[in-house]
């Protein structure tokens, strides 16, 4: 349910998260350690300094950081300049006109699947993510490589 470009900037800001505070990480070793194409991880970064999640510095030790802290960025927040989520879903069936009156044979089923995503995107921090992590042994890494 989340487009590979949003799982990329997850992970990018989970590895953020791990930075001491006040620290730039540049998106080449962000990519290096999430399995992201570099110049794609770029471009989808600057969309994230733009709506104010990351912070970018040009320059020797520059890069981006988190804009704010971990525990104040959700989910929702990171991919919702990627997925826009909050635009009217359409019709998982592909009906012109598919509502609470005129609804598609999937719709009241797939309402219930949005609505507990959407939750979920909502009520999850980037914080919580890194800290479910900590004190795991990841020594064969933490990321599988996303194929398609």
């Amino acid at each position: 349910m989340l487009s590979k470009t949003s799982v990329y900037l997850i992970r990018a800001l989970v590895e953020l998260a791990k930075l001491p505070p006040d620290t730039y990480s540049g998106a080449v070793n962000i990519a290096k350690k999430i399995g992201s194409p570099q110049n794609y991880l770029t471009k989808t970064l600057k969309i994230l300094v733009q709506n104010q999640i990351l912070t970018s510095q040009k320059g020797f030790g520059g890069g981006v950081r988190l804009a704010r802290d971990a525990s104040d960025i959700t989910l929702a927040e990171v991919i919702e300049p990627i997925e826009n989520l909050q635009q009217q879903p359409h019709c998982i069936m592909g009906q012109n006109r598919c509502s609470e009156k005129h609804p598609c044979a999937l719709h009241n089923q797939w309402k219930k699947i949005r609505a507990e995503h959407q939750k979920m995107l909502e009520n999850t921090t980037i914080e919580s993510i890194v800290n479910f992590y900590k004190n795991k042994d990841y020594s064969n890494g933490l990321y599988e490589k996303i194929i398609n």
